[in-house]
């Protein structure tokens, strides 16, 4: 037996180093593609100032190893105030920031902002940008908990409770969707800017009427009882998409906030995600019956004349008809 062993094992014992030699590449390069995409960004908020009320947003993310054995990594951060519509970088050009944390030290309260952080490989002189990280909402002064919980994982208790869960999804209160939701998002909560049963967001200064209208009025027009909750169109847990709309395609948006409140300004997407569920809007296009025809040249949007959660009116109109 122990001559078997000496004879045998010895051979094992190359084959095994010969396995690291030709796999340990594969596993360096493998890490490396894991790393292309820098989705650990925790956030967190602090107050900056009083008056005017702002808040300081703090990132940290992990570090990302290089491809190249020889390369170094440095890091930038970009950031929209229109929705995602454009983004600048904060950072002076070729600052070479190897930092894994980074503030914005003076963010105004109830605007939408939205940060990515991507990671720049430097090898040989040879200076790679990478792709970025997932979108980072924030809505100070609280943090969006439906997009940065990965991370920050105590915010799942504000929906969830391991032990004292009252429904099989483990969420805090049993009641469905809308009723869970309401919870935060009515005017009496303190979790969200945004007031989904009165239709209102709150700004700094101001407070403005909601495009998707007040989720109270929904059903109160006989064509438009529908039996719908948020999640028909809305992820709990974020999407890309503007309002984490569940949308075949990304839905981008610009949220602009001034001393009238907020203005959503759709970009792009909206009418493909209101047409994937109304396939009779697209019978109207097709015969003519539309108010507008497919593919206007006008580019009006769905939602310049309809409130997407209900309306006291007909189709769910912003106005009654002419």
């Amino acid at each position: 037996m122990g001559i078997f062993s000496k004879r045998f094992l010895l051979p094992l014992f190359f084959a095994g180093i010969m396995c690291v030699a030709i796999f340990r590449p594969d596993q360096v390069v493998k890490a490396a593609e894991d790393a292309q995409v820098i989705n650990n960004v925790s956030v967190e908020i602090t107050e900056a100032s009083v008056s005017p009320p702002t808040s300081k947003i703090h990132l940290r993310w992990q570090a990302v190893l290089p491809v190249n054995v020889n390369g170094s990594i440095s890091y930038d951060i970009v950031k929209s105030t229109d929705g995602g519509e454009t983004f600048e970088s904060v950072l002076p050009i070729n600052s070479n920031f190897t930092n894994l944390t980074w503030t914005d030290n003076s963010v105004p309260n109830y605007t939408n902002v939205i940060y990515k952080v991507l990671y720049i490989e430097t090898a040989s002189g040879t200076t790679t940008t990478t792709s970025t990280s997932s979108a980072i909402k924030v809505f100070p002064p609280d943090i969006n908990i439906h997009d940065n919980y990965m991370i920050n994982t105590d915010l799942c208790s504000d929906c969830h409770s391991s032990h004292i869960a009252k429904t099989p999804n483990l969420n805090n209160e049993s009641a469905a969707a809308p009723g869970f939701c309401i919870t935060c998002h009515d005017a009496g909560a303190t979790n969200s800017k945004y007031d989904v049963i009165n239709g209102n967001t709150r700004t700094t200064t101001a407070t403005s009427i909601s495009l998707g209208g007040a989720f109270k009025n929904a059903g109160s027009a006989s064509v438009s009882a529908h039996s719908m909750a948020c999640t028909n169109c809305h992820s709990a847990h974020g999407t890309e998409s503007y309002r984490m709309l569940k949308s075949p395609v990304i839905v981008l948006a610009g949220a602009k906030a001034d001393n009238t409140g907020e203005t959503a300004v759709y970009i792009s997407g909206i009418d493909s995600f209101c047409l994937s569920c109304h396939t009779d809007t697209n019978a109207k296009y097709t015969t003519g019956y539309g108010l507008h025809p497919k593919n206007a040249a006008s580019g009006a949007s769905c939602l310049e004349c309809h409130y997407s959660h209900g309306s006291k009116l007909d189709d769910n109109l912003l106005k009654p008809k002419p």
